[in-house]
């Protein structure tokens, strides 16, 4: 997907592991580059300015404009402690705590719950972008969990 400066956009993940940024979080393009690697520079709304670099891993995704029609997945929720699906529920506890058990339990549930594939494939993405730790919190941040 091409970008253009004035783009708004939301961290869908990173590979940066000392950033504070976390999935769901917003900004502008500022500017793109193709060389020498490919970089979209970003002003987030919350005052980073961190780039994307997609060779490395990370991922964002276009907002729509204003005359473009809703997203048919929620946006990031108001109360950052509250999960983006706090309808669907999984059973983290007490459960097979293998990650590939969570991965699948999590992806049945969104894909019960009628979530599009896309997104689902966007919370995989997410969750397997680091160690088993950012797998818990990413499913935590996601759905609401037992």
């Amino acid at each position: 997907m091409e970008f253009t400066p004035g783009d708004r956009v939301e961290l869908v993940a990173t590979n940066d592991p000392y950033t504070r940024l976390r999935p769901g979080h917003r900004g502008t393009v500022i500017s793109v580059a193709d060389t020498p690697k490919p970089t979209i520079d970003i002003t987030w709304d919350n005052g980073s300015t961190l780039a994307i670099l997609p060779d490395a891993g990370d991922r964002i995704r276009l907002l729509p404009g204003d005359d473009d029609p809703p997203p048919s997945t929620p946006a990031m929720p108001a109360d950052p402690t509250q999960p983006r699906y706090p309808e669907v529920q999984v059973q983290l506890s007490g459960e097979d705590g293998n990650a590939f058990a969570i991965l699948g339990r999590t992806a049945a549930a969104l894909r019960q719950a009628g979530v599009a594939q896309e997104e689902i494939d966007t919370f995989f993405a997410e969750a397997t972008s680091g160690d088993y730790d950012h797998l818990l919190q990413t499913t935590m941040a996601w759905v609401d969990w037992q």
